[in-house]
């Protein structure tokens, strides 16, 4: 939705030299009242779904939906976003699996009273579209880069299928989307989801957040490509207000270059 749909025009009359009284006409004044600040982020308690999944408020109309899969014995959480639209929800990737996935989609429809009606997933690894049956399932269409169903069609999972190259502009659910493929980072087909309404951009994988102790599975990374894309990235998103991580709390734009220099000092 663009921010212009959130203004509202007040018409003031004001009454010209010798009053309405006299029979003179009106004049209309139109004046822009500036809507809410869709950016502003909110606070609130996580809702536990299930034990090892969570949503929590972050902008207005827009939720964090966190899941945690057990890696090397310890529970490893990601996240994900979903969008309330005019008329339907929007969920950008998903959790670990398909059970959480069907639970996280039971969850949100009842609760938030709209049905998801489309999904973007930002990369192929499990913390990104490990759930994607539970959508094609119900015939949620899956937004992601052709990277990506390349990939997919190399593994067992199903993939994306509304593709796209290097960048695309989407309206789903009325909601405005600009997806862009910024280069190899953390992975060959990673992609940044940017929401301009709100100044939000989910980075997914390809940011790391302040608190990240480490740089995380980099087996299908390109480090030297990853500091290039970084910079692309913020480049062309210069308002980014509130950045979402795959991994870790949610931040700011300056998460761009503190996973540059997290890739620089990595050994």
């Amino acid at each position: 939705m663009n921010t212009t749909a959130w203004k509202r025009t007040l018409v003031v009359a004001a009454v010209l030299a010798g009053g309405a009284s006299h029979g003179h006409g009106q004049e209309q004044v139109a004046q822009e009242v500036p809507g809410p600040d869709l950016g502003a982020r909110v606070t609130g308690a996580p809702v536990r779904i299930a034990e090892d999944l969570e949503l929590s408020p972050l902008l207005a109309d827009v939720w964090v939906h966190r899941s945690s899969s057990v890696l090397d014995g310890s529970p490893v959480w990601a996240n994900g976003l979903v969008i309330v639209g005019e008329w339907g929800l929007v969920l950008i990737d998903t959790p670990w699996n398909d059970r959480q996935t069907a639970a996280l989609l039971e969850h949100v429809e009842t609760t938030l009273e709209r049905p998801v009606v489309a999904a973007v997933v930002s990369h192929t690894h499990p913390d990104a579209m490990g759930g994607i049956r539970a959508l094609r399932e119900r015939g949620i269409p899956v937004h992601g880069n052709a990277r990506s169903a390349q990939l997919a069609a190399d593994s067992t999972s199903p993939p994306p299928d509304e593709l796209f190259d290097i960048a695309a502009e989407v309206e789903l659910a009325g909601v405005s989307l600009q997806l862009f493929w910024p280069g190899h980072g953390h992975a060959p087909d990673n992609i940044v989801v940017y929401q301009p309404d709100r100044q939000l951009l989910f980075g997914g994988c390809f940011v790391k957040s302040y608190d990240a102790r480490g740089m995380g599975f980099v087996g299908d990374a390109d480090l030297v490509e990853w500091r290039r894309a970084l910079q692309g990235v913020a480049e062309r998103y210069p308002r980014i207000r509130t950045l979402v991580p795959g991994h870790g709390q949610p931040g700011d734009r300056g998460l761009l270059t503190h996973t540059r220099v997290m890739i620089a000092t990595h050994r």
